[in-house]
């Protein structure tokens, strides 16, 4: 039973009336994944309104309800959406596949949104993954090295960008005087040739004749197999 595989065992047991409730006994899963709390026939038995209650006693829990003939497939820190229905997150924010956007504000709170089949989570960083279409390539942390430093940010002695490693990933990060931005994680897609998903920006880094890396440019999209690609979606060649 997907319930099971949480940390929280959603419906863990009945109540006098026979029927079960969001919040029961036993209240401990397996917890493959953890922090986590399943739901099952969400939409079909209109349970998706029930996790409210659950993550109002439980707010760190990540919220996740999983329709008929549907299943996510969990890989390290990642999941992909299977089946012919829908996979309902509960994570305070709320994502848009028409926007493709993420709205980490007030307006998330109290709403969950959808995936379908092919979507993925990032479980780890609680949220979409938001580019469908590119397949990171594997970098060792060792090459990853070639690739961090500062470099000036266009030519000014105000804004620097930083490419740093962290946890085995390489991420770039704005520095403005004293403002130091969060660090966003950057994907290898080809040689020099890197991706954020979450600014939606390529990194062109450059080197000289010696092969050394001096600095980097970005670019918001990025020619494949001759279509003009903004991550999720393809765009008219003549924009």
């Amino acid at each position: 039973m997907g319930i099971l595989q949480g940390s929280y065992l959603v419906r863990g047991g009945r109540d006098i009336n026979g029927s079960y409730n969001i919040m029961g006994h036993p209240e401990i899963g397996f917890g493959f994944v953890t922090n986590s709390a399943f739901d099952q026939h969400l939409l079909e038995r209109n349970r998706q309104y029930d996790m409210f209650e659950l993550l109002k006693a439980n707010p760190k829990l990540l919220g996740i309800g999983i329709d008929k003939n549907t299943a996510i497939l969990v890989q390290g820190n990642e999941f992909e959406v299977i089946g012919d229905r829908y996979v309902a997150i509960y994570d305070d924010t709320f994502w848009s596949d028409y926007f493709n956007e993420i709205d980490t504000s007030e307006t998330g709170k109290g709403k969950f949104y959808v995936l379908e089949n092919g979507d993925k989570y990032n479980l780890k960083e609680r949220r979409v993954q938001r580019n469908r279409f590119l397949e990171p390539k594997k970098i060792s942390v060792n090459k990853q090295e070639e690739y961090s430093g500062k470099y000036l940010y266009e030519k000014s002695k105000v804004f620097w960008n930083n490419i740093l490693i962290e946890n085995d990933t390489l991420k770039f990060q704005i520095i403005r005087r004293n403002i130091v931005r969060e660090p966003i994680p950057i994907y290898l897609y080809d040689k020099d040739l890197f991706f954020d998903t979450d600014a939606e920006l390529w990194f062109h880094f450059q080197r000289d004749s010696l092969g050394n890396i001096i600095g980097f440019d970005k670019k918001e999209r990025q020619f494949i197999n001759g279509l003009n690609q903004r991550f999720n979606k393809i765009v008219d060649n003549n924009q």
